[in-house]
């Protein structure tokens, strides 16, 4: 799952793909333990997963707000579509 990504860094299609694989191996060698984020738990012992997911994200569907209308439906608890 990769809308998370997608979500919270909307700018992650628009990356140097190469340059960006090239962070992750840098991350691979390093041989964390574990991985801390700001956004989510702490990942121990799951560092290859993490990159696997990572690294698809530039290709992920891009995370589409909901427009007006559904946002104000959202607010007001009657759902709506975008």
């Amino acid at each position: 799952m990769t809308i998370w990504a997608t979500a919270d860094a909307p700018w992650i299609h628009a990356v140097d793909q190469n340059k960006f694989g090239q962070s992750l191996n840098g991350i691979r060698q390093m041989a964390p333990k574990a991985i801390f984020s700001s956004h989510l738990p702490p990942a121990q012992g799951k560092t290859e997963q993490f990159l696997e997911l990572v690294a698809q994200a530039p290709n992920a569907e891009p995370f589409v707000t909901p427009n007006q209308a559904a946002m104000e439906a959202i607010m007001a608890g009657t759902g709506g579509g975008s």
